[in-house]
């Protein structure tokens, strides 16, 4: 039975990464259906982009399986040494949908504020975390499925998110003979209001369920939507 336009539509109504109040379960973070079994307990988990979204719901879950979370929203002051040492998970990003977003229409400003908020943070954090992690540690990377697809509306954050991808599976290799992993998740669409594509809890399970004992999974992409 196809659904009507009106049941497909949905809003997003999130302040900007970085604004958001952390003080309790936002919205559609499915806190309320998920059930924690204890999967991270006595880990250290670093978040980066963890105050709204995907960010927001990653950080809800570990705390609920146990994990204890730095999570870094706006430009820490905190020392290094507070940086977990288990988990490191990157979400940062920035995008600006254009209607028109041919090649020449999107600045240099644009371009090089994109990168520097979107894949920047990717290497500094996974650089100065190394000392840091230990054997059975991971980096989990958010990337996206329209790196698979190249929407035109959004030509710098696709760009940034195949860097991800790719960097991500470099990183794998290097972290190899430590014992270490790395990952990624692209998701696709979601909303964290009316509608049903998929909460920001969908999207996080994925982080959860690679931040546990799988092993094998190195150097992946998973793509959640």
């Amino acid at each position: 039975m196809s659904e009507s336009k009106s049941q497909l539509e949905f809003v997003h109504y999130q302040s900007p990464p970085g604004q958001s109040e952390l003080k309790g379960p936002a919205e559609g973070c499915g806190y309320q259906i998920y059930k924690a079994a204890g999967k991270h307990s006595n880990k250290r988990a670093t978040i980066a982009g963890g105050g709204s979204s995907i960010g927001r719901a990653i950080a809800i879950l570990f705390g609920m399986e146990g994990a204890d979370s730095f999570i870094a929203y706006l430009p820490p002051k905190k020392r290094r040494t507070q940086l977990g040492n288990d988990i490191l998970v990157n979400n940062a990003a920035y995008h600006k949908m254009r209607g028109d977003a041919s090649t020449n229409k999107v600045s240099k400003h644009q371009w090089f504020h994109t990168l520097a908020t979107s894949i920047h943070p990717y290497f500094y954090l996974s650089k100065y975390a190394t000392p840091h992690l230990s054997p059975g540690s991971i980096v989990i990377s958010n990337a996206y499925i329209n790196t698979y697809i190249g929407r035109p509306d959004l030509l710098d954050h696709n760009s940034t998110k195949g860097a991800i991808v790719s960097f991500m599976r470099g990183l794998s290799n290097n972290y190899v003979s430590r014992g270490i992993r790395a990952n990624a998740v692209a998701p696709g669409m979601f909303t964290s209001s009316r509608g049903r594509l998929a909460r920001p809890s969908d999207i996080a399970t994925c982080f959860v369920f690679l931040a546990g004992r799988t092993i094998h999974a190195n150097g992946r992409v998973v793509v959640n939507g």
